[in-house]
């Protein structure tokens, strides 16, 4: 028998959220055979996902760990999932593109079959829903209002010598990110999700740079050029992606 198999964190691998509708932060494992769908997830995640997630489903890691150790001494997680994949009669599985190499080269030691599928992984993925298009109008919504918020605090500001000045103080990345962030609380009433601007500052505005820590007296500097703004923000429950992206002229 053939399945599908994902190891991931969710809040990073659009395929496995849509896969099963949960988010974490962690990586844990979706197998979806016959039909059916299924999570196995660590003790610290494996009552809300049994709440949660739309999956049929949901397995305790630690209690597959513990059979696992009654064939091996030490078990790594592709040790279990090799043990659950025979539970249920699995030989073959097929892996997203970015499946991690060495867990597929151990899966292969236990004699499972491990096959890239094309992508896109889920193909109904290319096709929206209405409850999907909505959230991403809903997330860009966030987003622009988000982005104006943090531009207003540049309009606010003034040039001097070298700093970008702020209500009597020098501004920080870090102060456009409270802004941001408090913007998007006021709209959704809870924490907003981490990483929602990454990056400020004079370099390109590059979707794939994660945040980078606050340096001591890092402050937006004016050097005759542009503020890049790049924004993203996900939707919390749905997982729809608005971004935005600004230049602020350093001439304010």
């Amino acid at each position: 028998m053939t399945a599908s198999l994902i190891i991931a964190a969710s809040e990073g691998d659009s395929n496995l959220y849509y896969a099963c509708r949960f988010m974490a932060p962690d990586p844990f494992v979706f197998l979806e055979v016959g039909g059916r769908k299924i999570l196995l997830m660590s003790d610290l995640e494996v009552d809300r996902a049994r709440t949660q997630a739309h999956v049929d489903e949901v397995l305790s890691l630690s209690e597959w760990e513990a059979k696992a150790k009654q064939r091996w001494a030490q078990p790594r997680l592709t040790d279990t999932v090799s043990l659950l994949l025979e539970d249920y009669g699995v030989a073959t599985v097929e892996v997203p593109a970015d499946f991690p190499l060495e867990a597929a080269d151990r899966l292969r030691e236990r004699g499972v079959t491990v096959q890239v599928r094309p992508h896109p992984f889920f193909p109904e993925r290319v096709v929206k829903s209405a409850e999907e298009v909505a959230a991403i109008e809903l997330a860009q919504r966030h987003t622009e209002t988000a982005l104006a918020a943090a531009l207003d605090v540049l309009s606010q500001s003034v040039i001097r010598g070298n700093d970008v000045v702020y209500k009597g103080r020098p501004l920080t990345s870090e102060d456009l990110k409270k802004v941001v962030n408090v913007s998007l609380m006021e709209r959704l009433h809870r924490p907003a999700h981490h990483h929602r601007l990454r990056r400020a500052g004079r370099g390109p505005a590059q979707p794939g740079l994660g945040p980078h820590p606050p340096q001591p007296g890092h402050h937006l500097r004016h050097f005759s050029a542009l503020l890049d703004l790049p924004l993203f923000r996900r939707h919390d429950a749905h997982g729809g992606q608005g971004q935005g992206a600004r230049r602020a002229s350093a001439d304010l």
